[in-house]
């Protein structure tokens, strides 16, 4: 299980490295070539959507392994630690079928838009889409993680 965790914390690296990079890259051209040489590049605006869109998958599986989620606890800081620890156990559970839910239907989109392009940059549509089952992917792997991990706190005294 540490391999699969330090290979998928490995791959959330580079991606979102890779991903904020190139979002952040094309801002700046685009902003620069809008004003500083007034010819406005036309395939910036996509390239930054498309990063967005990997960063924004990509990062909340970081976040989920983080548990940086938003979340309200007022209520569940008030309960006994026995009762936290089976609702942590159901959220890790619920979590880990949503995601899978997601891989699976992922799975299934990607391919049908690797024959759409798109319009600027002429890339496979399902190239975009693949960040939606890479980071529930990324997600499930670190939920499971989770998992196992509450679950040895049970056996722990």
């Amino acid at each position: 299980m540490k391999g699969l965790i330090k290979a998928a914390d490995g791959l959330t690296a580079v991606i979102l490295t890779l991903a904020a990079g190139t979002m952040i890259g094309a801002i700046f051209l685009q902003v620069f070539f809008r004003f500083a040489v007034q010819s406005p590049l036309y395939w910036t605006e996509e390239l930054s959507r498309y990063s967005f869109v990997y960063v924004v998958f990509i990062g909340s599986a970081w976040a989920g392994k983080k548990h940086m989620h938003l979340g309200v606890d007022y209520f569940t800081l008030k309960l006994p630690d026995s009762v936290m620890r089976v609702l942590r156990v159901i959220l890790d559970c619920l979590i880990l079928a949503f995601s899978a839910v997601i891989v699976a239907a992922g799975v299934l989109v990607v391919p049908v838009n690797l024959k759409q392009s798109s319009p600027a940059l002429h890339i496979p549509m399902g190239a975009v889409y693949a960040a939606i089952p890479i980071g529930f992917g990324l997600l499930f792997v670190y939920y499971l993680e989770h998992l196992l991990n509450d679950l040895n706190t049970w056996k722990q005294p």
